[in-house]
């Protein structure tokens, strides 16, 4: 498809050409869903990695956590004086 602008649409539509008008409606709209798709796919890709980054914190937390050895109270010098 070739690149038409509005001007070049509503000129073929004044002229009576029916078929180059529907190419540049076509073309414009076509335009204008792929910049739109761009646009979500940058958002959706920002999204996706900013969300990764709290979530890492989260999990390195968990990790941290899961880690940590239970302290053993039994055997201590208090519960042998009772």
């Amino acid at each position: 498809m070739s690149d038409y602008s509005t001007t070049d649409a509503v000129q073929f539509a004044m002229d009576g050409e029916a078929t180059k008008f529907k190419s540049a409606v076509d073309s414009i709209l076509m335009q204008k869903v792929a910049d739109t798709l761009d646009l979500e796919r940058i958002n959706m890709a920002q999204s996706m990695f900013a969300s990764d980054e709290v979530e890492d914190d989260v999990a390195t937390e968990e990790d941290s956590v899961e880690t940590e050895e239970p302290v053993d109270n039994e055997g201590t010098e208090a519960d042998e004086e009772v």
